[in-house]
């Protein structure tokens, strides 16, 4: 279950005719202003071959074709890589032990990756060995509410056949009683519905650090500025 841009590639089970249930392999896009387009790669898809090697491998690798058509029409990827989504997970389920009410907001657009009745959590990751720098892609994102507390993690994080992956955070989170519905609506917003390859890629966390991102914290906000606005003509700040 793999998807960029109005285009995506999946398995399911139907029945066509009267030959009865099956598992199909699909091509799909719900943007019909493209269907002319779409085309050309539908006949790639269902073409055979000559001698039938081309569906021979589209069976056996559909992600490899899969990869190859996305790599040739250019998609930048813009979904979160397995490793963030899994140290957010992370720090999710240590919120979930410790709060009643919490709402994983990165996954709705939210400016906090993680909210809590008292106070916010921003979670950054790493593969990098060496160094703690961290991206700020926003002058809102390290914004506090005076009323709530704001807190920043930074997971070093590693490939590892030993780690976890998302399917295996996600049985953990619905185990200490998060909401299996809920968390698949997340994670489909985040680009891993059930079925996507990236769900099952393993890390593991070697170093996990907490800050209170408090008035000594290295931060750029509204605040910063005269009056507390950012200056005319500036509507956006990414730091490091």
């Amino acid at each position: 279950n793999e998807t960029f841009a109005s285009c995506e590639i999946r398995a399911a089970d139907i029945r066509i005719d009267e030959t009865g249930p099956g598992r199909y392999l699909f091509l799909a896009s719900a943007d019909r202003t493209l269907r002319y387009e779409f085309s050309s790669v539908c006949a790639e898809f269902a073409d055979p071959g000559d001698d039938g090697s081309k569906r021979r491998m589209l069976m056996k690798e559909p992600l490899r074709w899969w990869e190859g058509w996305r790599e040739l029409l250019g998609n930048a990827i813009s979904d979160k890589e397995p490793y963030s989504v899994i140290a957010e997970m992370m720090v999710l389920d240590t919120m979930v032990h410790s709060h009643a009410d919490v709402t994983w907001a990165a996954a709705f657009g939210g400016s906090h990756d993680i909210e809590c009745p008292d106070a916010s959590y921003e979670v950054k990751s790493t593969l990098r060995k060496y160094g703690a720098d961290v991206t700020i892609s926003s002058h809102h994102q390290l914004g506090r509410d005076r009323k709530k507390g704001l807190f920043l993690y930074f997971c070093r994080m590693e490939k590892s056949v030993h780690g976890v992956s998302i399917d295996d955070m996600a049985a953990r989170l619905v185990s200490d009683g998060y909401r299996s519905d809920l968390l698949e609506r997340q994670l489909g917003n985040l680009g891993y519905k059930p079925g996507t390859s990236g769900r099952t890629r393993k890390y593991k966390c070697l170093e996990k650090r907490k800050y209170a991102v408090d008035d000594t914290f290295p931060r750029i906000t509204a605040e910063s500025f005269r009056n507390g606005r950012l200056p005319g003509g500036v509507t956006k700040i990414e730091y490091t």
